[in-house]
């Protein structure tokens, strides 16, 4: 997972990486970039749901890296380069590398229990929806003031969401596991940088994007991990 990558590498990626193609944007005269930020820049603010106009806060690695980064954004869109900043959280979608295709293949295996009630709220967002953003950014101006979430419709418990990839690959439920083995959990080497994704809030406002941009998720979270879930149990 990207969190467990070093802050040198990453910044290689993705604040290096984001200058050289600033720069040749620039040189090369485009006129209109749209930036894949990501919530992660926000993450370690406490308010529920987080909001665009929150300060940069990181969890990790990953987060302060994408912070750097958006600074970057920002100085380009200062030097005139019309630059649209949109924050997706986790992105699912067929072909997603970091993580649905494990936990399908671990509720399938029945290995993945829910911890506790379940009852954490985890906001997500299709692949397509982004994309549908993405293209969005281009027609309109307000894109390019500001920084927009982009998020689905739909927020899930963590029960909710693992049950929606059981039944789409037709298996039975996950157990639940106590709550009170969280902090076992967390002590588990292989397991300690994933237990929260398990057991803490993760929502977004997607109001602003709404208002200002006209946004409107296409595809609902229901269908589109029902089809990621398809996918992937046809690969394994």
């Amino acid at each position: 997972l990207l969190v467990n990558i070093s802050l040198k590498r990453l910044r290689c990626t993705n604040v290096e990486g984001t200058k050289n193609l600033f720069e040749a944007c620039l040189k090369e005269k485009i006129e209109r970039v749209v930036y894949l930020s990501s919530t992660a820049v926000i993450a370690g603010n406490s308010e529920v749901p987080l909001t665009d106009d929150l300060p940069f806060c990181a969890t990790n690695n990953y987060g302060q890296s994408k912070i750097e980064a958006e600074r970057v954004a920002l100085q380009y869109r200062d030097k005139g380069l019309k630059t649209a900043i949109i924050r997706p959280p986790m992105v699912y979608g067929e072909e997603e590398p970091h993580l649905l295709s494990l936990i399908v293949r671990l509720i399938r295996w029945r290995l993945l229990p829910i911890i506790g009630e379940g009852n954490n709220k985890l906001h997500m967002v299709d692949i397509d929806n982004v994309v549908d953003v993405m293209l969005l950014c281009l027609s309109r101006n307000e894109a390019y003031e500001g920084t927009y979430i982009v998020a689905d419709n739909e927020v899930l418990s963590t029960k909710e969401f693992l049950g929606i990839i059981a039944e789409a690959i037709d298996v039975r439920p996950p157990l639940h596991m106590h709550k009170s083995l969280i902090p076992f959990l967390e002590h588990t080497p292989f397991l300690k940088n994933k237990v929260t994704f398990f057991t803490k809030d993760r929502v977004y406002s997607i109001e602003r994007i709404r208002d200002r941009l006209g946004y409107n998720p296409r595809i609902s979270i229901y269908d589109g991990l029902r089809r990621v879930a398809l996918a992937c149990r046809k690969k394994s």
